[in-house]
Parts: C-alpha cells; structure tokens; sequence
C-alpha cells in the first residue's frame, strides 16, 4: 500500500527492481561499447571508451544500491511503529441488574451511534468507563488516526470526556453518558 509508505523511503521490493533495471542497463552498455565499430581503432580504444565508462559506472551505482537496501533493510524503521499486542478488555457479564430505565436509555443512545462508535463505546464501557487512549490504540481494532476521529465524534455528542495524561489523553465516559448503573 503506497499511501502507508512514508516520503523518501523506498520499499525493499522496489530498490531490487531498480538495482535489476540497472544491471540490465550496465551489461547492455558495456556489451555495446565493447563492439567492434568497424574503424582501425576497434573495441575500447575508438570512440566508444565513453560508452565503456558509462556502463562501468551504471553497473557500480547498481552494486551499491544492492549494498545499500540489502544492508539498510534491516536497519531502517516502518512508516508505523510495530503495534503493541494487548487484548482488548475482557467482556465481563453484569453483576448487577441494571434499572429497566437505564437499559433503555441506553440501548437508545447505543442505537444512534455509528457501527465504529457503539463498538469504540461499550468497549470502553466494558473497561469500567475510564482507560487510556493508548490502549484503545493497543487493542488493535482501530487504527491511531480512526481512534481520534471516533473519540473526537462521541465527545462531540456528549457521551465522553477526553483529559490530557502524560503524553496520551485519559478517555472516560462522561456523568450524563454513564447509565450502564455503575
């Protein structure tokens, strides 16, 4: 996925297509340039001593970025870093009957929120309504980017409350929203 590639990094498949082009290029030049011409000078000594070079160097530039991706493959970073593993909350059964009032209100506010946000909002809920945006991010369902969009979207409605923690935000589930009896 190009979109996923961060700028001026290359791709290992893409440096060994290059660095294949490029031999290709080279041994052709060469392979020319050593052709006889038909002159009195024949070969490397008439007028294709610059054809010579040209493909000699071709060929050089093709070595190195081989070198060059082979070796820096190993070393260089993802344009994501790698996810954390963490499970997401367990989904623990209610110990407590909620109230018939408080289940209905909200199974309607559950309803009119978006696939994404219902999932994002009871797996919150699940965790006891107060976690770490971090570990939404860690659990693996949504990516950094679609985790702000949805908090961004039910703090809009009123269902959450984000607060700065160190460098991540602490994600809790606002007084008005937090109707599952706890």
């Amino acid at each position: 996925m190009r979109s996923a590639q961060r700028v001026g990094s290359v791709r290992p498949r893409d440096a060994f297509a290059l660095t294949a082009v490029l031999l290709l290029v080279g041994i052709a030049v060469v392979a020319l340039a050593l052709q006889p011409t038909g002159g009195m000078m024949d070969g490397m000594m008439g007028g294709m001593m610059g054809g010579f070079v040209l493909g000699i160097l071709i060929l050089a530039v093709a070595v190195v970025l081989l070198v060059v991706s082979v070796v820096g493959g190993a070393t260089t970073s993802t344009p994501y870093p790698s996810p954390r593993i963490s499970s997401p909350p367990p989904v623990s059964p209610v110990s407590h009957a909620p109230s018939p009032v408080t289940s209905d209100v909200e199974a309607a506010i559950v309803r009119m929120l978006s696939e994404d946000e219902r999932l994002l909002y009871l797996r919150i809920r699940d965790a006891g309504g107060v976690t770490l945006q971090k570990d939404i991010v860690g659990w693996g369902t949504f990516s950094a980017a679609k985790v702000t969009r949805l908090l961004d979207r039910l703090e809009r409605k009123g269902l959450l409350v984000r607060e700065r923690y160190g460098a991540t935000n602490r994600i809790r589930l606002s007084r008005q929203a937090s109707i599952s009896g706890k």
